[in-house]
């Protein structure tokens, strides 16, 4: 029996650490998001919701949203903004993360409306947090 226990031990401890590597990965993704997001009075900032298992959706209206005021391009994310990461990081490795933004504006954001952000968000900073993490 006390090769059962080591070998359980064992593999609690793989998976505890590929847990944390999808939250690193995670975390980097969304301060990445956060970040490089354009911003105005900030509300498309505050507004990247991370879930796992299915992405969260719904009205824009309905869903909670932190207005930023005198927040800048680039400043690290507000502690309100990393609140909103918190349910993805609950996700276990194999289980799908998502981060979202469901305002009525990220779309024409993306495509580059922004003159802060002319390359789009999502494609952009999914190529720097590939870089970041070595893919």
């Amino acid at each position: 029996m006390a090769g059962f226990k080591g070998m359980k031990k064992f593999i609690d401890n793989v998976q505890k650490k590929k847990d944390k590597v999808l939250h690193d990965v995670t975390n980097r993704a969304f301060y990445n998001l956060v970040t490089g997001s354009p911003v105005d009075i900030g509300n498309f900032r505050g507004s990247w919701f991370g879930s796992f298992v299915t992405p969260r959706i719904g009205n824009p209206t309905s869903l909670p949203y932190t207005e930023n005021l005198g927040v800048e391009k680039g400043t690290p994310p507000t502690s309100d903004e990393i609140a909103n990461i918190a349910d993805a990081l609950r996700a276990q490795f194999g289980q799908d993360v998502f981060i979202t933004n469901n305002l009525s504006y990220a779309q024409p954001l993306e495509n580059g409306y922004s003159k802060q952000a002319p390359g789009g968000i999502l494609y952009v900073n999914a190529q720097k947090t590939r870089a970041q993490i070595g893919q």
